[in-house]
């Protein structure tokens, strides 16, 4: 029996209904730990008659792994992937790790994941029950929100339970703590003094899991609350349920925390010196459950209270232990993790197992796992600045990638500070001008490629496009330093490869050489200006063009350098030495039209 809880077991039932109905629908379920999410979950698949029910959790040693929570949720209709459209096949496929490819593309994946759910649904209508979404990688949660958004008469539902985070487009419930009647029904079965159920209910503050939990913690230690948050309590009173147990079981209920499988736990135990048997007082107790493939604690909170409050020694030893443990190609990211958790200190080897990792997580498009282990690798690098420059340079380019515009610019900062490359001193500033840039501060994005144009002139090509939005001033100038640097072949890598499209015509539009001015109309040949001989019409003609080609509109006026004011029109003046161009006099805008 749920307590307080009728609005959004109400909600549930419509949900259900309409399912029944052949259309389809989302719901999200939000709140802290213990705040009655899983209930809910338990009561959605207990009223779901005539509804297929898949039902799975986020497991949050597989966060960092692209795609890990996909993979879980789907894996028991992988067998009709033959029948979904062959780039949403191919691109499911290569994200799950079936197949080599170049690169998940994620509006495939999750096109993929609404025709699978739909073909599941064929068979009659689906319920999908997701517990613990914020433990889900970055790319399995946006392809599930993705699908979720475009539900429609399917005969398929979707509710997920999430501690965090927002989920865009999608109907929310935010759960509350019980108010204060149904609290107390919750604690009324409970063997509990007066003074102790009052101090349950103010301790529990509603929370419905601390409000059945917190009673067998006090039985125990009636003393054992100190001035502590009550998340910090909520897991002291998870790990007291566990303080009693022998210590091969403590041990053994470690690895179940960190690990994941039956036999991988097990196999791991058996190196720390424990064995299954030691299982037994925690499946006696209540405090986990066994299927034959997976050791299932009651609940998430017991599994972070055990991993949390063990000593950093027994945690070392686990994950090492896990790492040995996990053998073979297809466990080669989670053995990277386990390394790294297991290690203090520098360690290269383990560095460059987590890049490629990243690398991999990159591949697959999963850029927030590959932008944490990118950042851990760097972490984990032994002496040289250049290489945990290099990788948190990739961390930040990765973090641009994931939408993580903070984390980006504070990775390319730590790259920056460490790094004299001046390569790659040219990426990190990239990376932070297009943070700045894709935050809509157009000013400070154009002033950081401008800065490091030194670094690499390349980025100059990258500020004419900034300075469209920045303004005229901006424009003027990078234009003419783009000349410069394109006539000086300080540029090397090709100009249609960085500018908008038409920015081919950028090379041969710039025929003059500021340093060389030589005679006004003098030499009007196709070829690059050489001393005594600069073409007559020069400067900003395919600049321009390419730019306003780019907005759809004619372009309409001329580069001018920085500080000098536009002539009349009729009047033309070539930005370098005085010559004339056409068609000047126009203002110029300080953005093009969308």
């Amino acid at each position: 029996m749920l307590y307080g809880r009728e609005a959004e077991t109400s909600v549930i039932d419509e949900l259900l209904d309409t399912v029944r109905s052949g259309r389809s629908g989302a719901l999200v379920i939000k709140g802290e730990p213990g705040i009655g999410k899983t209930a809910l979950l338990d009561y959605a698949a207990g009223r779901a008659d005539g509804i297929q029910v898949i039902r799975r959790s986020g497991v949050p040693s597989e966060s960092e792994l692209a795609y890990a929570g996909l993979h879980l949720l789907l894996r028991p209709a992988l067998d009709r992937t033959d029948k979904l459209p062959p780039p949403q096949r191919r691109a499911l496929e290569t994200a799950l790790g079936l197949t080599d490819g170049q690169g998940a593309d994620a509006l495939l994946v999750g096109l993929a994941v609404l025709s699978l759910l739909a073909e599941v649904a064929e068979d009659g209508p689906v319920l999908c029950l997701i517990d613990d979404a914020q433990w889900l990688d970055p790319g399995s949660r946006a392809a599930l929100a993705f699908a979720a958004r475009r539900l429609d008469a399917e005969g398929i539902a979707l509710i997920m339970a999430t501690r965090e985070g927002e989920v865009h487009g999608l109907p929310e419930i935010t759960l509350a703590g019980l108010a204060s009647p149904s609290a107390a029904a919750l604690l009324k079965g409970g063997r509990l003094t007066p003074g102790q159920r009052y101090r349950v209910l103010a301790e529990a503050q509603g929370n419905p899991l601390a409000l059945i939990e917190l009673p067998a913690a006090l039985h125990r230690d009636i003393h054992g609350f100190g001035a502590l948050p009550l998340s910090s309590r909520l897991q002291a009173a998870f790990h007291s349920q566990v303080d009693h147990l022998p210590e091969a079981t403590q041990t053994l209920l470690l690895v179940a925390a960190a690990g994941e499988g039956l036999d991988e736990v097990l196999t791991a135990a058996r190196l720390l010196g424990v064995t299954a048997a030691d299982l037994r007082p925690a499946e006696t107790g209540g405090l986990v459950t066994t299927d034959g493939q997976h050791v299932r604690f009651r609940h998430p909170l017991i599994r972070e209270a055990v991993y949390q409050r063990a000593p950093i020694s027994s945690r070392l030893a686990v994950h090492a232990a896990l790492a040995q443990t996990l053998t073979g190609d297809h466990h080669a990211d989670r053995r990277a993790w386990h390394l790294a958790a297991a290690t203090v200190g520098p360690d290269e080897h383990v560095a460059t197992e987590l890049e490629r990792t990243a690398q991999r997580a990159a591949r697959r498009h999963g850029y927030a796992a590959a932008a944490t282990a990118y950042q851990r690798a760097a972490t984990l690098t032994l002496g040289d600045d250049e290489t945990r420059a290099r990788r948190l340079t990739m961390a930040a380019e990765s973090a641009i990638e994931a939408g993580e515009l903070d984390w980006a610019q504070t990775l390319a900062s730590e790259a920056d500070a460490l790094s004299t490359d001046p390569a790659l001193r040219a990426r990190t500033t990239h990376a932070q001008a297009t943070a700045h840039f894709s935050r809509g501060q157009y000013g400070e994005a154009h002033r950081l490629m401008t800065e490091a144009a030194h670094l690499d002139p390349s980025l100059l090509v990258r500020a004419f496009q900034t300075a469209w939005y920045a303004g005229e001033a901006q424009l003027s100038e990078v234009a003419a330093r783009l000349a410069w640097a394109l006539t000086e072949t300080l540029i090397d890598e090709p100009i249609t490869a960085l500018a908008p499209p038409g920015g081919r015509r950028l090379r041969p539009a710039v025929r003059w050489r500021p340093d060389r001015p030589g005679p006004a109309g003098a030499g009007r040949g196709r070829g690059r200006a050489r001393p005594g001989r600069p073409p007559a019409r020069t400067g900003g003609h395919g600049l321009r063009r390419t730019a306003h080609r780019r907005a759809g509109r004619r372009h309409p006026a001329h580069v001018l350098p920085p500080g000098r004011p536009l002539p009349r029109r009729g009047q033309h003046r070539c930005p370098a030495d005085g010559a004339v161009l056409p068609g000047a006099g126009r203002a110029l805008p300080q953005r093009p039209p969308p």
